[in-house]
């Protein structure tokens, strides 16, 4: 399997904690965030990571370098900003299989990717999206499902417990060809939209996002559970 690393964010609402580094190299127990996933990539039988990079790529690579545990790392350099949808794009353009899990580079979900990949191409969907029961969805709003499918989101606001995007995707090659835009949103232009049918993937799996202040430091408080997944 290949996967791409969405790793060209700004990360505003990471600066007051992080501001000399891109927001996938911010320190969580002595290491890069972004090991932790190249880590959690390597477990799940990956080959082959293309980093999609923008801000402060040449950092990044500079950590990283090409190779990582015996994977090929390879970077997807955006010049000027594509949004989410058109990195993905990008990136799915330098993939040599017929479909790539897709990652966030400031969340940590411990899906099993063996199990998600099958049930991807039992679904004939073009995007299979994993999601993560939550107690709460205030924060983070919530999605809708029917039969395993993706049928609408709902905003932030509504307390209570209900599914979450968890930020994992297992798509297609050729399945964002259908946007003609070369800069896009995957989440507002395909997810929201209904552009294409999603099949959705729930996992009881450990979670965490350290995008803002509050989670960053307590991934900084977790980092025994993080070094647990590594092998």
């Amino acid at each position: 399997m290949e996967a791409i690393i969405l790793a060209g964010g700004f990360g505003t609402r990471l600066k007051p904690c992080v501001d000399d580094l891109p927001k996938p190299l911010a320190p969580v127990g002595g290491r890069p965030f972004i090991e932790y996933l190249l880590d959690y990539l390597c477990v799940n039988g990956v080959h082959r990571a293309i980093i999609s990079t923008g801000y402060m790529a040449e950092k990044i690579e500079a950590a990283i370098g090409y190779t990582y545990r015996g994977m090929t790392v390879d970077y997807c350099r955006e010049d000027s900003p594509l949004g989410t949808g058109g990195a993905i794009k990008k990136a799915l353009g330098m993939c040599k299989d017929s479909c790539a899990a897709v990652i966030n580079g400031d969340t940590f979900y411990d899906v099993d990717l063996f199990e998600m990949s099958r049930v991807h191409s039992e679904s004939g969907c073009p995007i299979t999206m994993a999601a993560k029961m939550l107690r709460n969805v205030e924060r983070s709003g919530f999605i809708e499902a029917s039969d395993g499918v993706l049928c609408g989101f709902r905003e932030k606001g509504v307390q209570g417990a209900g599914l979450i995007n968890g930020g994992i995707y297992i798509i297609e090659k050729n399945a964002l060809n259908a946007v003609s835009e070369e800069k896009f949103s995957f989440e507002k232009q395909v997810l929201e939209t209904l552009l294409m049918p999603v099949r959705v993937f729930e996992s009881e799996a450990y979670f965490i996002d350290i995008g803002i202040p509050e989670e960053f430091a307590r991934a900084n408080s977790q980092t025994e559970m993080l070094k647990s997944k590594r092998k």
